[in-house]
C-alpha cells in the first residue's frame, strides 16, 4: 500500500449491482456518474451522498446511458449509449445534445482535451472542435489509408494518433498532414493501443508491450511494466479499464486486479487496493485531493484526503543558487523521502519524482549521492500538494575518492570454479585518468581467466589490474574466473585482499577490501549475507550495513530475467540506500513504502550460472544494545514463484575484542619514539586473521595502509610530522583485532 493510513472507502448508495460506466468531476467539486441500470447520479459533497438526476433523451430513446464523460472548464461533455454527444453546463442538471458520434460499437468513442481543444476519437474518424462544439473538423478518416483509430495525444508541438494495426502517426502541422512515425506488434481485431502524457514522456500503452518517447517520437523505448499482474504464461497483459493522469502519477484500473499506481511513468507499478473489497474497478476520476473509483457491482469508492501528491525535479546545481538554470542537468536515481510519514520515491532519467505526503505535516528531504555534496534547499515543507518541490545538489569541486569492492559470486568449494568481481567506483566529484588495483591471490586459488584481459598483469601471487578513466559516479569492473584447489580443506579460510591506488585520493579508508570465507562442501545457491553485528558507535555514526544477495539458476532452462525484491525491515532506512555492485547490469526501483526491486534483464542466465547484487543501507541509530536487525529478500527467475532467501540477522553489540581483551592483540613497535623508520611485530595468532594495517594520526585521518602483512613489518615514518600516531590491525570484516601507539620526534 502507498501508506499505512491510506485506505479506499466505499460510497455505495444506489449503485449496488450496477456497473459504473463513467465518472467525472467539475471544478466546483460536483461529481457525476452513469450506471448501467440505475441512471445518472451526482454528488456535491465528495461522494458522501448522491442524488439521482435526469438522463439525456432523444426523439427515439429515453433515459440514455452515458459511456464516456470529460470535464472542460465548467462544462461536462458526455457520449451517450446511442452514440450522441451531450453537454451539461455548471450546476445545471439538463443535458443538451451537441452532435452524433459514430462508434464501432456502443461505448467505443471517447474524448481527449489538448490546448483547450476537444477531440472525439471514433473507430472510423477523429474530430476536433476549437469553439466548444459550434463547429467540428475531421482530422483523419479511414479514407486516408489508415486503419481504425485507437487514440490521439499532443506532445510538444506534435499531434500523434494510434491505429488498431499498431501504427503511430505524427503531424507537425496541427493535423493537416500525417506521417508514419512508429510501428509495433498489435495482433487481433481490437487492440488497446492508447496514448498518454506524463512526466515529460509520451506513453504508448498496448497489451503486450508499452513504450515511451521523450524526443517527439524520434526514438521509442520500452517501458518496464514491472510489478503488474501476469497471466498464466507469466506475461503482463495491460488492458486497463481506465487510466488517470494525476500530476506525475499514473493510476489505472485492471479488471479483477483492482487499482494500480506508478510513480515513474510505467516502469514499475504497485497496487493501491488497501480497503478495496471488490477488485473489479472500472472508471477513475480526481476531485481535489480525492481519487474516485467506479467499480462493477459494488458502487463508488474513494481514496481520501490522505492521498496528496508532491512532485518536483532534482538537478545538478552548478552555480549553487538553488534554481535549475539553463545547462544544469537532471540527476537520476536520487532518493526523495517524506518525513515523518515514511513515503519514498527516486528520480527518473529526467530528474523528476513524485511521492505521497501529508500537506502541512511532512517535510521532503533529498538523499545526497555522495559525501561531497550538499542540497539546496536541504528540505522543503509540504505546504500544498502539487509540483515545484525541486532540489538542487551542489558537488564540491576537486575531490578525488575511489572505492574498492570485492565480491565472490558463490562460496568456495574444493575443485569448483568460482567468480570474483572487482569493482572500482568513483564516489568523488573529479574524473580520474587511471589507477590500479593489486590483488593478493591465495595459494589455494588458480586464476583461469579475466575480463577484460588487457590491463591485467599477474606476478607470482599478485594480480595488478590497470583501469582507465573514470568520471564521477562511474564504475570500472574486472571479472576474474578462478578454480579452487581440489585439496582445499573444508573449514579453512580463503582470503582475497585488494588495495586500490590512484593519485590524490582524499579518502584512503575505502581503498582496501577483502573476502574471507570458509571452504564449504555444499551451500544454499540463493542466499543473503550481511555483517553479524554492528557496534553502537558505528550505528550512531551512520555506518551502513552491506547486504549481498546471491542467486543461481537451478533450473534446466535459461532465465531471461532475474528480479530481486528486498522489503527492508522497519529498522532500516530506505533513504540511505546505495547500490554498490552487481554481477550483471542492474536497475533498481524504490517503492513508495521503501521496498526495493532490482531487475537484471536480458540476462539469459544458463542452468548452473550465478550472480549477485550488493548494496548498503543504514539502520535506525536509536536501536538499543542487543537489538537485532532482520532482513530477507525474494528472488524471481522470469515468472516463476519467488525463492525466499535466508533471514540475515545483524545484532547491535560491541566487538568481541572490546568485550574480551584477551582476544585483542597488542602490537610491539620500536624504536619508540621514532624518526626515520618503525619496526612492528605482529603476534603469530594475529597473522591468521589480519588483512590490513593502518597508520592513523591524532585527528583520525588514515595516513598509510599496508596489505602485505608479515610477522615483522618496517614502516617509513620520515615524512610524518612530529606527533602521536596509532597503528590499527583490521580483520576481514574491518574489525579491530590489534593496535599500538608510537611517537614521531623531529
Amino acid at each position: 500500500t502507498i501508506q499505512n493510513n491510506t485506505q479506499i472507502e466505499p460510497y455505495q448508495q444506489g449503485f449496488i449491482g450496477n456497473r459504473i460506466n463513467a465518472i467525472s468531476a467539475l471544478p466546483s467539486g460536483k461529481l457525476v456518474l452513469s450506471t448501467t441500470n440505475n441512471g445518472i447520479w451526482s454528488s456535491i459533497n465528495d461522494g458522501i451522498s448522491w442524488t439521482k438526476s435526469p438522463a439525456p433523451i432523444s426523439n427515439i430513446y429515453q433515459n440514455i446511458g452515458l459511456n464516456e464523460m470529460v470535464t472542460k472548464g465548467d462544462t461536462l461533455w458526455a457520449i451517450g449509449s446511442n452514440d450522441s454527444v451531450f453537454i451539461q453546463i455548471g450546476n445545471s442538471i439538463q443535458w443538451i445534445k451537441m452532435t452524433d458520434a459514430d462508434a464501432w460499437f456502443s461505448g467505443e468513442s471517447f474524448f481527449r482535451i489538448f490546448d483547450h481543444n476537444l477531440y472525439i476519437v471514433e473507430d472510423n474518424r477523429i474530430r476536433r472542435t476549437k469553439d466548444n462544439g459550434a463547429s467540428w473538423e475531421t482530422l483523419v478518416t479511414p479514407q486516408m489509408n489508415f486503419s481504425s483509430f485507437r487514440d490521439i495525444a499532443k506532445f510538444g508541438n506534435y499531434l500523434f494518433f494510434t491505429t488498431n494495426d499498431g501504427e503511430v502517426y505524427r503531424s507537425d502541422n496541427d493535423g493537416a498532414s500525417w506521417q508514419l512515425n512508429y510501428t509495433f506488434w498489435s495482433p487481433g481485431a481490437h487492440r488497446y493501443n492508447k496514448l498518454g502524457v506524463s512526466g515529460g514522456k509520451l506513453l504508448l500503452w498496448s497489451e503486450y508491450e508499452s513504450f515511451y518517447t521523450t524526443d517527439n517520437g524520434l526514438t521509442w523505448l520500452p517501458l518496464g511494466m514491472n510489478g503488474l499482474p501476469v497471466d498464466s504464461w507469466g506475461d503482463v497483459t495491460f488492458e486497463p479499464g481506465d487510466i488517470l493522469y494525476h500530476q506525475n502519477l499514473i493510476i489505472c484500473t485492471i479488471p479483477f486486479n483492482g487499482v494500480w499506481i506508478t510513480f515513474d511513468q510505467g516502469n514499475s507499478w504497485e497496487s493501491l487496493n488497501n480497503g478495496l473489497l471488490n477488485l473489479r474497478g472500472r472508471r477513475l476520476a480526481v476531485s481535489g485531493p480525492n481519487i474516485f473509483l467506479g467499480a462493477v457491482t459494488s458502487g463508488v469508492w474513494r481514496l481520501g484526503a490522505e492521498f496528496e501528491v508532491f512532485s518536483g525535479n532534482v538537478f545538478n546545481d552548478l552555480n549553487q543558487n538553488g534554481l535549475q538554470d539553463n545547462g544544469e542537468p537532471p540527476l537520476k536515481n536520487i532518493i526523495v523521502s517524506a518525513e515523518p510519514l515514511g513515503s519514498y520515491s527516486s528520480t527518473n532519467d529526467a530528474g523528476s519524482y513524485s511521492l505521497v505526503a501529508a500537506s502541512g505535516l511532512d517535510s521532503l528531504r533529498v538523499s545526497l549521492p555522495n559525501a561531497y555534496s550538499s542540497a539546496l534547499p536541504p528540505f522543503r515543507l509540504t505546504t500544498t500538494a502539487g509540483t515545484g518541490y525541486d532540489f538542487g545538489i551542489h558537488f564540491t569541486e576537486g575531490v578525488t575518492d575511489l572505492k574498492l569492492d570485492l565480491t565472490n559470486w558463490t562460496p568456495f568449494r574444493p575443485g569448483f570454479d568460482n567468480d570474483i568481481s572487482v569493482t572500482v567506483s568513483n564516489v568523488g566529484n573529479e574524473s580520474v585518468n587511471n589507477g590500479w588495483v593489486d590483488l593478493l591471490i591465495p595459494g589455494s586459488i588458480s586464476i583461469q581467466s579475466t575480463d577484460p584481459v588487457g590491463g591485467v598483469v599477474v606476478t607470482n601471487d599478485t594480480l595488478r589490474w590497470f583501469f582507465g578513466a573514470l568520471a564521477p559516479f562511474d564504475q570500472a569492473h574486472l571479472h576474474i574466473s578462478i578454480l579452487v584447489d581440489a585439496n582445499a580443506t573444508l573449514g579453512d579460510f580463503i582470503t582475497f585482499s585488494g588495495e586500490l591506488s590512484v593519485a590524490n585520493d582524499q579518502n584512503l579508508s575505502n581503498n582496501f577490501d577483502a573476502i574471507r570465507e570458509i571452504v564449504v562442501g555444499s551451500y544454499d545457491p540463493n542466499d543473503k549475507a550481511a555483517a553479524s553485528y554492528i557496534t553502537p558507535e558505528d550505528l550512531a555514526a551512520g555506518k551502513p550495513i552491506e547486504y549481498t544477495i546471491r542467486f543461481e539458476n537451478t533450473g534446466t532452462f535459461f532465465a531471461e530475467k532475474v528480479v530481486i525484491r528486498d522489503f527492508l525491515e522497519a529498522n532500516l532506512n530506505p533513504a540511505s540506500f546505495q547500490l554498490i555492485s552487481s554481477s550483471h547490469p542492474c536497475t533498481w526501483h524504490m517503492r513508495s513504502d521503501g521496498a526495493i526491486t532490482f531487475t537484471l534483464d536480458n540476462l539469459f542466465l544458463l542452468p548452473g550460472e550465478t550472480g549477485f547484487i550488493k548494496f548498503f543501507v543504514t539502520a535506525d541509530p536509536g536501536l538499543e544494545l542487543n537489538q537485532t536487525i532482520y532482513n530477507t529478500a525474494e528472488i524471481v527467475f522470469d515468472f516463476n514463484s519467488p525463492i525466499i532467501t535466508n533471514t540475515v540477522k545483524t545484532v547491535v553489540q560491541y566487538e568481541l575484542s572490546a568485550a574480551d581483551p584477551s582476544d585483542f592483540f597488542h602490537l610491539l613497535v620500536s624504536p619508540n619514539p621514532a624518526r626515520e623508520f618503525l619496526d612492528i611485530t605482529i603476534p603469530p595468532n594475529a597473522l591468521e586473521n589480519c588483512h590490513l594495517l593502518q597508520v592513523i594520526d591524532a585527528s583520525g585521518k588514515i595516513l598509510q595502509q599496508n596489505t602485505q602483512i608479515s610477522g615483522q613489518i618496517r614502516l617509513q615514518v620520515s615524512d610524518l610530522p612530529a606527533g602521536m600516531y596509532q597503528i590499527v590491525l583490521l580483520g576481514a570484516r574491518q574489525e579491530n583485532i590489534g593496535a599500538g601507539r608510537f611517537v614521531v620526534v623531529r
